[in-house]
């Protein structure tokens, strides 16, 4: 039972959804340095983005 608890990449989309959540929140989220982000000195953001941003944001559908 403890090994099933700790393993959770035993279903792939599941450690897909935590590698990219982990992605988003070290290139938007995280201040590499003083109110930087990786994303924002790459010109891909203009400002840093919060947690409520991110789990509130409208996206566009096609």
């Amino acid at each position: 039972m403890v090994r099933e608890s700790k393993c959770f990449s035993e279903v792939k989309r599941r450690l897909v959804c935590a590698v990219e959540l982990f992605r988003f929140y070290w290139d938007f989220i995280d201040e590499f340095k003083r109110d930087f982000s990786p994303a924002k000195l790459e010109g891909l953001a203009d400002r840093l983005w919060s947690w409520h941003e991110f789990f509130y944001c409208k996206q566009d559908v096609l």
